[in-house]
């Protein structure tokens, strides 16, 4: 089995870390990102700190961290074969009290955070004509609940969940 370069974002804890741990155990070579620093290096020590490892700490909503994390992959593994958009912020607030200022935190990391980081990625998948990202969302997008108001994240996180890249996409 090929040895393949995995990016995770919002590794720091739940469905992030479990995939990084994930793929880790399968002797990949993994990239782990979190906004907080020190949960993040807490999470590279505990999944091993080892030469299959790499950590890029920030925000995604910050469009250069997602081309730090390309950057990464590269220098140290050689290629990015996976892409996992995992980071997200979510919680509740009713429809009628979302403020211009309350929508935009979810966008900026839920939606511009996942564009930026896949766009950061898709130069290397086409050279290499081959990768595969992964777009973790909220299953409320599908199946809303009348006890958890969460229209701003729920539009935040409505895309694919999963794409293959090919190489003749564009």
């Amino acid at each position: 089995m090929k040895k393949e370069t995995v990016i995770v974002t919002g590794a720091s804890s739940g469905i992030g870390l479990e995939i990084a741990r994930y793929f880790m155990d399968r002797g990949d070579n993994v990239v782990i990102n979190s906004q907080t620093e020190s949960k993040l290096q807490k999470i590279y020590n505990e999944l091993g700190a080892g030469e299959n490892l790499a950590m890029v700490a920030g925000s995604v909503a910050d469009k250069t961290v997602g081309e730090k994390l390309a950057k990464t992959a590269i220098e140290r593994f050689g290629s990015i074969d996976v892409l996992v958009n995992n980071a997200g912020i979510y919680e509740n607030k009713p429809f009628l009290e979302v403020t211009e200022e309350y929508l935009e935190k979810f966008l900026n990391t839920n939606l511009k955070g996942t564009f930026f980081t896949t766009q950061s990625v898709i130069p290397q998948m086409q050279k290499q004509k081959d990768g595969v990202i992964i777009n973790i969302e909220t299953p409320l997008v599908y199946h809303s609940i009348a006890q958890f108001p969460s229209t701003a994240p729920i539009s935040s996180k409505y895309r694919c969940t999963r794409t293959h890249q090919n190489a003749d996409a564009r």
